[in-house]
């Protein structure tokens, strides 16, 4: 699912698919008790995060990359962006100035706004943009 800011069919589809796997009737609308799994499967997965996984993979991160177009460019070998919003998102559930974000593997606007949260909180730079320093604060924070 894509970080548009909108409830489009690629959504419905995947809150199917989790409805699916949850056992829950499959409507494709999020309901309290799909808002429920959804929510417990991102905890579950934010809380498996890794510190070492949230390294700065040696380039600024923005608004309009993605993990799959670094790796086609061989700019990448893994998945920096997934992990950042790992990070923002776990960073999300402590801290009520940051918005959730879900880990996908596109820095869009939403990405950009939460880093900008992040910054902010660790008087860094309000660029929006994963520097150094950001990513590393962002370790820090999930350590």
């Amino acid at each position: 699912v894509l970080e548009t800011g909108s409830y489009g069919q690629k959504t419905r589809l995947g809150v199917q698919v989790i409805q699916r796997r949850s056992g829950l009737p499959v409507t494709g609308i999020v309901d309290q008790a799909t808002w429920q799994s959804i929510d417990q499967a991102e905890t579950n997965r934010v809380s498996s995060i890794s510190p070492q996984a949230l390294q700065y993979p040696g380039y600024v991160l923005k608004p309009g990359m993605s993990d799959i177009t670094l790796r086609q460019k061989g700019q990448s070998l893994g998945n920096s962006i997934y992990q950042l919003h790992q990070g923002l998102r776990n960073i999300s559930f402590q801290e009520d100035s940051v918005p959730a974000v879900v880990p996908q593997h596109q820095y869009g606007r939403y990405t950009a706004e939460a880093v900008r949260a992040v910054q902010k909180i660790g008087n860094l730079p309000e660029t929006g943009e994963t520097d150094f320093k950001t990513m590393e604060y962002i370790r820090e924070w999930n350590q």
